[in-house]
């Protein structure tokens, strides 16, 4: 058996696996057949959703004409009914509904609504009620009527009781028609409802369509686009509107899928209840062919999916949690019994906890259980504290920082322990409180850096330059990639070369990290983002564009609780949420699915509930849901831990004390991370740092004089160009044509005289003594040592194999000559301290135009 694994192990590891987002996926599928909706093979993947959104807005405006421009600005008056609803949010809404056009009854007659007439049944009831005497001072103020607008914004909830409402049980005698009255007017309020509902759905269709038709043509798409696009290529059922319209002829979906699927024999889709609706529409017949077992013959094929419904926490991204629920019904499915991840304290209180916890949700919760169960000496492992405090904002971060500080004076190291709370700003805040008064936990955010900026990223990108540029081109990518790996200019040293044909992008990115020993988590970053592209050209796109996480590693983490799914921490503190959430609806559409089928939407407006049983429902059904998610968010948080397990909630709260019914309580030991749980993910032998001791000095960069005192730009642009020029003509042997033709790529669009940069090139290139010097001695390029706490740089040292130094120093302007002889005896200096008996002369070169002087200090 363990020899058939290896086998199997190692056939996976030789090939060509298609790992990608869900989102690659369809892009991929989006560049194959990219002409059949409109676009260019080179579309740009706009990472920026918010830039990408105003500039579809743009389009959508400029692209109407006066007349539509002016019955748009009287559509959007009618839309915006609350504060927290803008202009900008109603052009969202013409964008995420475009796909969803079927939902609209084109066919309704339009409803009226006599508002005067509604005003008078109200006027009247109340009329009624003021002139009776038994009426309580709360019952003649129930009913707001001076206007429609106050009527609106009122509280109904005697409308929703009638004549069983508290202040109007002793009317009934007196007023009759109490009931009946209150049941017309609630009648009459749903038309108003139902009316204003049908005036706005009548007008959406053809905003939506005019907006499409406006942005359908743009180059660059974000995620949203791109599955909207990919929607529209493989959905048979697409809106006729768009058939031809849009310059494009619509293709059946089977004419794609068919050439998609005989590449396709196995499917795994990992996180699965993260996955969104539509993205399982795209996906379904690819699924649906292999479950019937046609397709290829000649292949097994398998799909596979992997996920926990107690982990969908992502529905305000799209995920619909009771789809696995409903997709997994028709799959053979195992469930993962042992936890690996928490000790047995833990295991158990979580069990205990969420058992109780889903009793009210249809997710089944199937208790985990520890691996070591047997095992005696492990029964009391872990420990479990939850702590409940009165629900202030400061006394819950007084209590986080309690727990924080007690986990440190048991020994528990500050990276050991992670702090998990609801929102970005939370995290701030718990920062912000640490900080001031337990620095020594040195606390942490999740900061973002471009993976491109990084060491170990910049090699693999030059390599790959490298690999890809015509021959003049390629010592400039070299001299970087040994440069950033540690290696002198001259290492007899062959980088790895890439054939687009025979090979993936991601095994070049993978040589390139054995061959440079390039393990950390930037270059595997690099590696995982190389398995989704297509090509070389699409991977550096995608380079330039990624950020990554960062946190200070040796300090306490601070993150949200969405941001730590997927991982795990020795130490967890979860704190409850400081403040109360945004109830606020982020949409004004309220949707209604049966299933995992989008049936209905509705507009929301104020006190509909009250008397739209429908619409009370579907509010119902979305409160649930939202519910739902609520556990799973806390479940997530719960099982992120380890070792220990700390919970910092509100007492009297109706959140997450009632929710997972949690008491006081504390159990287990707090104990050090053994050795093994500090174990890296991957752990390497390839790399043997040495210790060369503590650095105890400060180090600072030379100051370079001429920048620092020079304000004209083109001056400072041409001096950076001729060093450059300089070093890469001499010290790398590169062309001067390559070489000026690279200068004018970077220097250019900021005033670089090229002519002058040309003919200080060749006044060095003319001169006998210097040239003499360059051919006579080992010539070595931009030398930096670290010298009574300074870094500096020597542009050439030259040495005659003897016990003969020269030190250069280019200049491209005479000004402050002082500075320069004191930089370069400097230089000097040093080379003395190191070389006592050489002979060391230092000089520097003033080139400019039509003038080379050589100055000897």
């Amino acid at each position: 058996m363990q020899d058939n694994a290896k086998k199997i192990y190692q056939r996976f590891l030789n090939a060509e696996i298609k790992i990608s987002t869900i989102d690659a996926f369809f892009q991929s599928i989006l560049r194959k057949f990219c002409w059949f909706v409109g676009l260019s093979a080179n579309f740009e993947v706009n990472e920026d959703t918010q830039a990408h959104q105003q500039q579809l807005n743009e389009s959508f405006l400029s692209a109407l004409n006066n007349e539509q421009l002016e019955e748009l600005i009287v559509f959007i008056a009618q839309c915006l009914s609350s504060n927290s609803y803008g202009s900008d949010s109603v052009l969202e809404q013409l964008r995420s509904l475009k796909n969803k056009l079927y939902l609209f009854d084109f066919n309704q007659q339009e409803l009226a609504f006599d508002e005067e007439a509604f005003l008078k049944k109200l006027r009247d009831l109340n009329h009624q009620i003021q002139n009776t005497e038994t009426a309580s001072d709360r019952a003649k103020t129930a009913i707001k009527c001076e206007s429609f607008k106050e009527f609106l914004n009122s509280t109904l909830t005697w409308l929703e009781k009638k004549s069983e409402y508290r202040d109007f049980k002793k009317l009934k005698d007196k007023i009759p028609t109490l009931e009946s009255e209150c049941e017309e007017i609630e009648n009459d309020l749903k038309r108003y409802y139902d009316a204003k509902e049908h005036a706005l759905f009548k007008k959406f269709p053809k905003f939506i369509q005019l907006y499409d038709k406006a942005t359908s043509k743009i180059q660059s798409l974000d995620f949203s686009a791109i599955k909207d696009k990919v929607h529209v290529l493989l959905d048979n059922q697409e809106n006729s509107y768009k058939n031809g319209k849009n310059g494009y002829e619509k293709m059946p979906a089977e004419f794609f899928y068919f050439r998609l699927d005989s590449r396709i024999a196995h499917i795994l889709i990992d996180e699965f209840q993260d996955t969104s609706l539509n993205d399982y529409k795209i996906l379904a017949p690819f699924i649906d062919e292999i479950k019937a077992g046609i397709g290829q013959a000649k292949w097994q094929r398998s799909v596979f999916f992997v996920g926990d419904v107690k982990q969908s926490i992502y529905g305000f991204r799209g995920s619909f949690s009771s789809l696995f629920e409903s997709v997994s019904k028709d799959f053979y499915h195992d469930n993962l019994e042992f936890n690996h991840r928490s000790a047995p304290l833990i295991i158990n209180y979580v069990n205990t906890i969420f058992k109780k916890a889903y009793q009210s949700y249809p997710t089944a919760y199937l208790e985990q259980k520890y691996p070591r169960a047997s095992n005696n000496k492990h029964a009391t492992e872990g420990y479990v504290k939850i702590s409940l405090v009165p629900n202030e904002r400061e006394l819950l971060l007084d209590q986080v920082l309690q727990e924080a500080k007690n986990l440190l004076d048991h020994h528990i190291d500050p990276k050991d322990i992670t702090i998990l709370c609801a929102t970005n700003d939370n995290a701030l805040e718990i920062k912000q409180h640490l900080q001031e008064r337990l620095s020594e936990i040195c606390p942490s955010t999740e900061s973002s850096a471009k993976l491109s900026q990084l060491v170990e990223s910049k090699i693999i990108k030059n390599a790959l330059e490298h690999a890809l540029a015509e021959e003049p081109y390629k010592p400039f990518y070299k001299h970087s990639v040994l440069k950033l790996a540690g290696y002198l200019h001259d290492d007899t040293i062959a980088l790895p070369s890439f054939n687009p044909k025979k090979e993936s992008v991601a095994n070049f990115v993978w040589k390139v990290m054995e061959q440079f020993k390039l393990y950390e988590e930037c270059a595997q970053s690099c590696l995982e983002l190389a398995i989704g592209c297509e090509d070389a050209n699409e991977f550096l796109e995608k380079l330039e564009a990624k950020e990554i996480a960062s946190f200070n590693a040796k300090g306490a983490q601070i993150m949200t609780i969405h941001g730590s799914k997927g991982m795990q921490f020795p130490y967890v503190i979860v704190c409850e949420r400081l403040g109360k959430p945004n109830s606020s609806p982020t949409s004004k559409f309220l949707e209604e699915y049966h299933g995992t089928e989008l049936v209905r939407l509705y507009y929301r407006m104020k006190n509909r509930k009250v008397v739209d049983k429908d619409y009370a429902r579907a509010l119902e059904k979305e409160e649930a849901l939202k519910n739902h998610e609520e556990i799973n968010v806390y479940y997530v948080a719960f099982t992120r831990a380890e070792l220990g397990l700390i919970v910092v909630a509100k007492d009297k709260d109706k959140e997450m004390r009632e929710k997972l019914d949690l008491a006081p309580l504390e159990v287990g030991k707090i104990t050090p991370v053994t050795s093994s749980k500090k174990e890296p993910l991957i752990a390497s032998t390839l790399i043997k740092p040495h210790a060369y001791g503590e650095q105890v000095q400060e180090i600072e960069e030379e100051p370079d004089i001429d920048y620092e005192k020079n304000n004209d730009q083109e001056a400072i642009n041409f001096g950076i160009a001729l060093h450059k020029g300089l070093e890469y003509q001499y010290a790398y042997h590169i062309p001067k044509e390559s070489v000026l033709e690279y200068l004018n790529y970077h220097y250019g669009f900021y005033g670089l005289d090229n002519q002058a940069l040309e003919e200080s090139l060749e006044l060095f290139k003319n001169d006998k003594e210097i040239q003499t010097l360059f051919k006579n001695n080992a010539l070595k390029g931009e030398v930096a040592f670290l010298f009574q706490g300074v870094v500096s740089r020597i542009d050439v040292l030259l040495w005659d194999r003897g016990q003969n130094v020269h030190v250069l120093d280019y200049k491209s302007s005479q000004n402050y000559q002082q500075s320069h002889k004191a930089q370069v005896f400097h230089y000097a200096e040093f080379l003395q301290t190191q070389a006592p008996h050489f002979k060391v002369q230092a000089g520097i070169i003033y080139a400019h135009k039509r003038l080379l002087e050589k100055l000897w200090v």
